[in-house]
């Protein structure tokens, strides 16, 4: 093999190994998202979802609701989850129903 050969097998060896990890974690979770909205239907913005459960990497993962009163919490591994919604202003709701699946976003709506 040439050097030119051996440079480019290498490269090729060391892109392979920086992104296994990245690729190989985004195969493995999924999402929860949904779109929040006051009890006259209206959209709900700045609310923050908080995510808690046995299966997270970390004792929660946070989002907040957009202008549209959407939000997304990604990267959440397989399993079922409670997903809290709370704005100032408004009561606390709680969701023991979000469960993920590998690659798959899970909608919760909000009201």
């Amino acid at each position: 093999m040439s050097r030119q050969g051996r440079y480019a097998a290498w490269a090729a060896v060391f892109i392979t190994i920086a992104a296994g990890p990245r690729a190989a974690e985004a195969q493995i979770t999924g999402s929860i998202a949904g779109t929040i909205r006051d009890a006259s239907g209206a959209v709900l913005p700045g609310a923050t979802v908080t995510v808690r459960g046995p299966s997270l990497r970390k004792e929660s993962a946070a989002a907040a609701s957009g202008a549209s009163g959407a939000y997304r919490v990604a990267l959440i591994p397989p399993g079922v989850y409670d997903v809290t919604v709370e704005r100032q202003g408004f009561a606390a709701q709680t969701r023991k129903d979000g469960e993920v699946a590998i690659n798959q976003q899970t909608t919760l709506d909000f009201t």
